[in-house]
């Protein structure tokens, strides 16, 4: 009876035994499930993604690919293709670093102080990630991502890159756009004028009309000066860039930097053909409307002029708090859009070069 007895207490200690592991299996599953269930803010296949939504609180982008080639902002201008890439590889790549306690998360985002940005992501008619980001400046990784509503909050990285992934994810339209001063075809340019403040003798005038140009130095006709540099000179006017957006100053400084004299402003009018004079266009469908004037006392009109576009772009040296100049960079507005962009002297510096460049000598 002993043997019969340690037999079983035997087989009780492996079913046991049996019992443990097999629970222990399944708490490994379980974890693992939810590991990768948090970190799925990845798309594991971004060659499919057609549709994303950023949702911010007082602006939303849509970028979308209606074929193979292109991704559209908002369903009307040409994304960016630098933005979007990385923005895929973001998607491709984002993985969890460590979670947060909520005590943590209300403490970082100061109660509700930082608003959240929504993300949503389809591909071919399906939902492919859902998650929302908050954009930081009080931890040193700068993010907390939440996968979905009432769900787990954590930190997040791009493995092999030294970048906070929160700031892929923006809400305005102009960041997904080009990075574009100027986008003219040269031959409907009817004038430019470049104006500086110091020293204003570098200031000219050119207008074109009929094949034929004027130029006019810091209000001076100019009887004789050289027609292919003035002619290459507009030339560039079919494309200058800037560098990006300066989201880095706060309104009351963009403000202050506003009301302060630019050192160099361009101006730029531009005939576009098939319109009417006062009349207004819908371009695609979209409610694109520009309005056109004729017959006014433009710079460069020369008689009756109609269907013609401006552009205004202004400039300010770069100074930070200390004083020091940048003396690779100028803040810009175009339009008087209030809204400020840098651009490095490389790209622009073709367009702005002194009047008496046009002077043969």
């Amino acid at each position: 009876m002993a043997g019969s007895a340690n037999r079983r207490l035997t087989i009780a200690k492996l079913l046991l035994l049996a019992i443990v592991l097999a629970l222990t299996l399944v708490i490994i599953i379980i974890v693992r499930n939810r590991e990768t269930g948090t970190a799925r803010l990845v798309v594991e296949n971004p060659e499919i993604i057609d549709y994303v939504r950023i949702s911010g609180d007082k602006e939303e982008v849509i970028l979308t690919r209606p074929d193979e080639r292109i991704w559209l902002v908002n369903g009307e201008d040409v994304a960016r293709p630098s933005a979007v890439n990385m923005l895929l590889r973001t998607l491709a790549i984002l993985e969890v670093k460590s979670p947060v306690s909520d005590e943590f998360f209300h403490q970082a985002t100061g109660n509700g102080a930082v608003l959240p940005v929504s993300v949503e992501v389809k591909g071919n008619g399906r939902m492919l990630a859902d998650f929302t980001v908050y954009l930081l400046s009080g931890n040193s990784d700068g993010n907390i991502f939440q996968k979905e509503r009432g769900g787990d909050y954590f930190i997040a990285h791009l493995p092999g890159y030294d970048i906070n992934p929160a700031i892929q994810f923006i809400s305005g339209s102009r960041y997904w756009r080009p990075f574009t001063i100027f986008e003219i075809n040269p031959s409907g340019i009817i004038s430019v004028e470049v104006t500086r403040r110091l020293p204003e003798e570098e200031s000219f005038l050119i207008e074109s009309a009929g094949g034929r140009f004027r130029l006019t130095l810091n209000g001076v006709a100019q009887e004789v000066f050289d027609t292919a540099a003035v002619e290459q000179y507009i030339a560039w006017y079919a494309f200058v860039p800037f560098e990006r957006w300066s989201t880095e100053l706060d309104d009351s400084r963009v403000g202050s930097i506003l009301a302060e004299d630019p050192v160099l402003t361009i101006r730029v009018t531009e005939q576009v053909a098939g319109l009417q004079d006062g009349t207004e266009q819908q371009n695609g469908g979209q409610n694109n409307t520009e309005q056109y004037k004729g017959d006014q006392n433009i710079p460069g009109q020369f008689e009756g002029s109609q269907g013609v576009r401006e552009h205004f772009v202004r400039f300010w040296r770069i100074i930070s708090s200390d004083g020091t100049v940048d003396n690779d960079r100028l803040l810009g507005e175009k339009d008087r859009s209030g809204e400020l962009f840098i651009v490095t002297y490389f790209d622009i510096d073709p367009v702005i070069i002194r009047g008496d460049k046009f002077i043969s000598e």
